[in-house]
């Protein structure tokens, strides 16, 4: 019996293979679609039910010049192709010299019916071309004519008006320098018109950003886009102490954004039905008072209101607890309904475990009363991390203990943590021994599911004494290893006692991809303690605390 990813492969088969049937080009061993099939191939494919023409157009997403080839072969063609052609509109750095926004836009204008069919946007461009000089909309283009005779530049000026008047008073002053921007050619304001169009997606990625580079600066987002300026009202200029923002249409059927930390001021456009907020926050750090550091004040907002979100993902370098960033986005947003928060850690430069903000106590302040609520915690390392593995969820000092307290996560019933959140230890020059932990006693009332990436024998003993002894409601642990890193299935053959002991459900995954990092040591954690610490007493007594 096929299982579900099997039978899902096998209609794809299919597909790709009626497909090459009716349009494969001789010339190339790709699947290249003809604008002028020959009779019989039209025939054949016009017999097929409706529902494997429509699938035979998804599995092309993606593939856009398949896809208008597609649609010009008849009208039905086009009518099951045209829905996934206009599913994405991606806009990147390199189209920054082409026309591509007013072309879009000039389709948003002309032909709504084919923009309605737009439900994701991918936005990951700058404005500038260097710091001096702004990316424009190439004049020919801001005069190119529509359906109805106006220029584009026109077009988007009245964009402009009927989003004034459907919006709170005090937004005059935003609106002119908005249409300052449009009458100048700046590419970044006409893609705010753009994205005031967008009035069917459901899914946006948006990094906008003012210099190239590795170390990307993206800032004043609001000004950049539709004239408003974050940083600060000029009196001089007459402009309202406590701007209002327009309400974009576009943004209220938005369920999924994913966005840089320093654009997080564009939540103040309105997500009302958004459930799921990727926040990148890795960008742009450069040192620890950089970082993407962002705050409601310089924009005068009232805190967001985020009244369905259920899921939040954070990417962030570890600096980013230190620097604000995390604990400006909690402060600025609010999340009653939040259930799930993912952190994937980027760790590009080396963290020390005594920094006392390096840690994941003050996380728990930092969400504060979401952490009553939340069922699935997630701590995603991305990066290997070896020598310079900072402290994951908490810190533990021989005279300043502080411990995670997951117990306090009432209904948290998923966690999934890397081994070196339950066993970390090293030193630097600058501290004699730190180790990390999660209290193993403190685990919340009602976990049911525990992944643990690249676990240790010794993890496992612990586990086993405190799972054993606590009564654990556990109901299945995953152990999750690269076989690169020289833990083989024998190494758990060899430790099948301890498994057995386990009153739960054991799997054990094997990461893919995973390859040895430079200098790597797999040492048992005891034998790196025996190292650096010959009073094993003191490491008992820590844990007692627990």
């Amino acid at each position: 019996m096929c299982v579900p990813g099997e039978m899902k492969s096998e209609r794809a088969n299919t597909r790709h293979e009626l497909v090459r049937a009716l349009y494969v080009s001789p010339s190339n061993h790709h699947l290249t679609v003809q604008p002028n099939p020959s009779p019989a191939g039209m025939a054949k494919l016009l017999d097929l039910p409706k529902e494997l023409l429509l699938e035979i157009a998804e599995g092309l997403e993606g593939d856009n010049l398949n896809l208008a080839s597609l649609c010009l072969t008849s009208r039905a063609c086009a009518y099951f192709s045209k829905p996934s052609l206009y599913r994405c509109v991606k806009i990147r750095r390199e189209n920054a010299n082409r026309i591509q926004i007013a072309l879009l836009l000039r389709t948003a204008l002309d032909r709504p019916d084919l923009i309605a069919l737009t439900k994701v946007i991918d936005i990951e461009t700058s404005i500038f071309r260097d710091l001096d000089e702004r990316l424009e909309v190439p004049s020919g283009a801001t005069r190119m004519r529509l359906e109805s005779g106006l220029r584009l530049e026109d077009a988007a000026l009245d964009c402009s008006r009927r989003l004034e008047r459907s919006s709170p008073s005090g937004v005059s002053s935003m609106i002119r320098l908005w249409r300052s921007d449009l009458r100048n050619g700046a590419q970044a304001a006409y893609l705010g018109v753009l994205l005031s169009l967008l009035t069917n997606v459901n899914d946006i990625s948006i990094t906008i950003y003012t210099e190239e580079g590795e170390d990307r600066k993206t800032v004043q987002p609001l000004e950049r886009l539709f004239g408003l300026s974050v940083g600060g009202w000029d009196d001089e200029k007459h402009m309202d102490p406590r701007p209002h923002l327009p309400l974009l249409p576009s943004t209220r059927n938005v369920t999924r954004l994913k966005i840089s930390g320093a654009n997080m001021a564009l939540l103040g456009l309105g997500f009302e039905g958004l459930e799921i907020l990727e926040a990148d926050l890795t960008q742009t750090i450069k040192s620890r008072n950089g970082g993407t550091r962002w705050t409601n004040e310089l924009v005068n907002m009232d805190p967001f209101l985020l009244p369905k979100v259920h899921t939040v993902v954070l990417d962030a370098d570890w600096y980013c607890m230190d620097d604000g960033s995390v604990q400006s986005l909690f402060d600025a947003a609010h999340f009653p309904q939040l259930l799930r928060i993912q952190y994937n850690m980027h760790n590009r430069w080396t963290v020390y475990t005594w920094h006392p903000y390096g840690t994941f106590t003050s996380f728990l302040e930092i969400i504060g009363d979401t952490r009553s609520q939340l069922q699935e915690f997630t701590i995603n390392v991305v990066t290997n991390l070896k020598k310079s593995n900072p402290s994951i969820l908490s810190q533990i000092e021989p005279f300043d203990p502080i411990y995670c307290r997951l117990k306090h996560f009432e209904r948290l019933h998923t966690v999934y943590v890397p081994s070196s959140a339950l066993v970390h230890h090293y030193a630097h020059a600058n501290d004699h021994l730190n180790l990390t932990a999660i209290a193993l006693g403190d685990l919340p009332p009602n976990l049911t599911h525990l992944t643990i990436l690249y676990p240790k024998a010794q993890t496992l003993e612990w586990i086993r004494d405190t799972f054993v002894t606590a009564g654990c409601t556990l109901q299945t642990l995953t152990l999750s290893c690269a076989w690169e890193f020289g833990k083989s299935p024998s190494w758990f053959e060899r430790r099948r006692a301890i498994l057995d002991d386990l009153p739960c459900r054991v799997i054990v995954n094997a990461i893919e991809g995973q390859k040895e990092p430079e200098d790597y040591s797999d040492g048992e954690a005891g034998a790196l303690w025996d190292e650096q610490q010959t009073d094993g007493d003191w490491l008992a007594g820590l844990f007692e605390h627990a």
